[in-house]
């Protein structure tokens, strides 16, 4: 079950308020989805940064790649915010580059 916070509520309202807007300025509903699908990486880290810390860590075969430590679940949500602003914004470029 998904625990939902400030953090997580926020970025599904920023994603979504982003997929509304492309769709409004673009009226290119495959524009869109392809928008939804580049959204899922930013929000799967802020929704689940020990998991996706695991998984970026961890080769095939089970070996660390970096120090055996993990990194804080603040920093991977804060690296996924910034990723998530950068990928909402690119629709909104495009159209001012046109």
């Amino acid at each position: 079950m998904i625990d939902w916070d400030r953090g997580r509520i926020a970025a599904c309202a920023v994603a979504g308020t982003s997929l509304v807007v492309h769709l409004l300025v673009s009226l290119n509903v495959q524009a869109v989805a392809s928008h939804a699908l580049f959204l899922l990486l930013p929000l799967s880290v802020i929704f689940w940064p020990e998991h996706c810390n695991r998984m970026f860590r961890l080769s095939s075969e089970g070996r660390v790649h970096a120090t055996t430590e993990p990194a804080p679940a603040m920093m991977l949500q804060l690296v996924g915010w910034i990723l998530l602003l950068v990928v909402c914004t690119i629709p909104l470029v495009e159209q001012a580059v046109r």
